[in-house]
């Protein structure tokens, strides 16, 4: 876990130094990790202002979230395999965009609302990676896998350069 966390302090580092954000990342894990307590290690905390959210159910509670959310934030997803397809629609549109698409009322008094989102990174975390959709995979830049028999790694996904 050691590795993982210096990785992580790294890649939230080397962004600062540069003036951007952090690229999205997703941590594969065991299922006995502790997150909460990953994400509470103090060299880890006074890197950014984090959130850490349970699997949103519906598109409106993750937009709830990122409306609150402030430049530079980090928004942690547990479960984030548990998404809806509807949720992980919108959270793949935002993660790229920044923009959230809103849609107010039904019938033909029905309207879309566009808000700007200040930018963000996304770190999504699973304990069963192979349940992800494609479009969820592809959406982060990069990953952490931490596993009780395999090397704390940082690497990109396949696919990504």
């Amino acid at each position: 876990m050691d590795d993982a966390r210096r990785e992580l302090e790294q890649h939230f580092e080397d962004a600062s130094n540069l003036g951007q954000l952090a690229e999205h990342l997703v941590i594969y894990h065991s299922p006995a990790f502790e997150l909460k307590s990953f994400f509470s290690i103090p060299s880890i905390r006074k890197l950014y202002n984090n959130r850490i959210l349970g699997v949103p159910e519906r598109t409106g509670d993750l937009a709830a979230v990122m409306t609150h959310l402030r430049q530079g934030d980090i928004l942690v997803i547990e479960s984030i395999h548990r998404l809806s397809q509807a949720v992980c629609a919108t959270l793949v549109d935002v993660m790229a965009t920044f923009t959230l698409h809103i849609e107010v009322g039904k019938g033909p008094s029905k309207k879309e609302v566009t808000l700007q989102l200040p930018q963000f990174t996304v770190i999504g975390a699973t304990s069963k990676p192979s349940l992800l959709s494609d479009t969820l995979r592809k959406a982060f830049n990069r990953q952490i896998k931490i596993g009780e028999d395999d090397d704390d790694l940082l690497t990109r996904p396949e696919g990504v350069k």
